[in-house]
């Protein structure tokens, strides 16, 4: 078969949500999509070792020594501001549409 062309084969694509503004049910979300949950813990997970970091930054051996410095209280309050932002995302109530 000289000269036939074959198109490629489409993967079978989940059914989309309508335009009309709802939401994607967990079946038709993209794999890569994360969810509000999945976010909300991320970003508390990762404020949580910057606030283990900057307070423990002198018993690891990381901190300029005599004493808590300003970096170590901006960390120290970034780090509670993130968890505590990450976790009222994680589990805030679902807003009805």
């Amino acid at each position: 078969m000289e000269g036939a062309t074959r198109e490629p084969e489409q993967p079978d694509q989940p059914p989309q949500p309508e335009a009309s503004g709802e939401q994607a049910t967990p079946e038709q979300r993209e794999p890569s999509q994360l969810t509000p949950r999945q976010i909300g813990l991320m970003v508390a997970a990762v404020s949580a070792l910057i606030l283990l970091v900057s307070a423990l930054a002198e018993p690891l051996g990381i901190g300029a020594g005599g004493g808590w410095g300003w970096k170590q209280y901006v960390g120290t309050a970034v780090g509670v501001f993130g968890v505590l932002v990450g976790l009222a995302i994680a589990y805030a109530p679902k807003r009805a549409a």
